[in-house]
This record gives structure tokens, sequence and C-alpha cells, in this order.
């Protein structure tokens, strides 16, 4: 498998499984995990070009029902690539960029370009959905399996959004918006109003992502893992219960940028 380095962080990706990260380490010290040997449940990987889960498992387009195939029962989850083999279509010793068609499960031929690079700031990824002729609604995302505790040190997350996306008994965002609480967890919900959240390793760690969208699914409700999830959109976001979903044109791609700046306990103060 493929990886990247840059100092003592390293990142090994499995391009054949969902183009993931199934490694990232930053010194002797290992951030991602498996909760289970399903796809859905390890490393972190792109979601696209829905992300979450959609009501029904199908969604409308141009007057059209495009139902979704089911790939963790019940649900149609977390898009078209959670578990397909990904082209390398450039690799350096920094960085990598990964692609792969929609294919033919989509109402009009696009495509999905990841590339994750690491500097003295941190990984950056971009996420890049593209269509070749005519144009779809998409949303997308990255869903990394953090470990909760890290050499003996668990985690607490912050962030600046302010808003929670209230869920249905669907489990699905019902429109509602309540000021965000991030004393009431746990949590598995979207969350808005905001750029940036924080995971900290307090002695340890602390990881801060910054992304170019302001929209976040955080799921802490497991004990050895806390997924923090940048997104474009809410789950369902295909739909425009929530807010509309970006309109991917030949001429405009939707694209998702993220830093994830690491700084280690001896460089904080």
């Amino acid at each position: 498998m493929p990886v990247i380095r840059h100092g003592d962080v390293t990142l090994e990706i499995d391009e054949s499984d969902g183009g993931r990260a199934v490694s990232w380490r930053v010194g002797d010290h290992e951030l991602l995990g498996a909760s289970s040997e399903h796809t859905i449940d390890r490393g972190m990987y792109p979601m696209a070009p829905w992300a979450g889960r959609i009501r029904g498992n199908e969604f409308s387009w141009n007057g059209h029902p495009f139902p979704q195939s089911v790939n963790f029962a019940p649900w149609a989850i977390h898009g078209l690539v959670l578990s397909e083999p990904f082209d390398v279509i450039e690799h350096e010793p920094h960085r990598i960029v990964l692609q792969r068609e929609l294919g033919p499960a989509w109402p009009a031929a696009g495509g999905i370009q990841c590339s994750w690079l690491l500097s003295n700031s941190g990984l950056k990824t971009e996420l890049r959905i593209h269509a070749d002729s005519a144009a779809f609604p998409a949303v997308g995302g990255w869903h990394p399996w953090f470990l909760r505790t890290v050499a003996g040190v668990a985690a607490t997350w912050s962030t600046d959004c302010q808003e929670l996306i209230c869920r249905g008994a669907d489990a699905l965002p019902n429109g509602d918006r309540v000021a965000l609480d991030t004393a009431t967890g746990p949590f598995d919900d979207a969350i808005t109003g905001g750029t940036h959240v924080s995971l900290h390793w307090p002695g340890l760690l602390l990881l801060e992502i910054e992304n170019s969208h302001p929209w976040f699914v955080v799921y802490d409700a497991t004990e050895s893992f806390v997924c923090i999830e940048p997104q474009t959109g809410p789950p369902d976001g295909l739909a425009d219960r929530i807010t509309p979903p970006f309109l991917v044109t030949p001429e405009t791609p939707l694209v998702m940028r993220t830093l994830w700046r690491i700084t280690r306990a001896q460089q904080q103060g």
C-alpha cells in the first residue's frame, strides 16, 4: 500500500478499498483504528457523492427517482465509493492523489479525486467531485475513525459550530436546528455554523480540523472511537430540507479543502 511521510508523520493509504487511510501515525502514536471488520468502520475514507444516509435510500433528480443499493443494512450510506478501488494518479514522498469514477448507479457521469498532502502545517486534504457532461447534486466528506484513547490518554473535542441539526425517529435530520451544547452527548449528529473542530488528547496531541465548508458530523457514541467528519452538507444532503445541495456541473466541481493541524504537547502553551 502507498505510504506518504513528512517528518515523523506517516499515512498509509489503501487505494484498493475506498481510497482510505488505514494508518495515520504521529511519531509512535497511531490515530486511526477499526471498530469492526465492515468497510464502513475503519480508517479514514472519502464519502461521495453523498455523505451519511439518504431518506428511503434514494433521491430524486430532474423528476426521476434514483434508488441506491444498500451497503450497510438497512442503509445506502456514505456514497458510491466506500469500498471501491481507486487509481493512484500521483505519488510523491509527501503527497498522493487518487481518483475514481462514480459509475452507472449515478444519474450523470462524473468522478471523485482525493489528494493528501503532508507538510509542516499538518495534513491537507482536498476532495473534488466533478461532472463530465451533465449536472448533478452532491455532498462530499471525510470519515475518520479516530482512536478515543492514545497512549492511555482519552480524547475530548470542541468546536466553534453553534448549531445542531435535530434527528427524527428515522435517524435522519428533520429540519429543526437547536443551539449546540457539547455537554449533552453522546452524539451522532450534524453540526454547523462554524468551520473548526478540535480533538484533544491532553498532554499528548491536539488535532485541529479546519474545513472549507461549515458542516461536520460528530459520532462519539462508542467507547473506543471519536469520528469527526468534515462535510460539504448534512446527512440526507441531496434533498434540500436543511440546505440546498451543491450543484456539480462540468464547469463547477464541488471542492472541499480540509486542514488537519497536529500540535504535540511540547509545542502547546
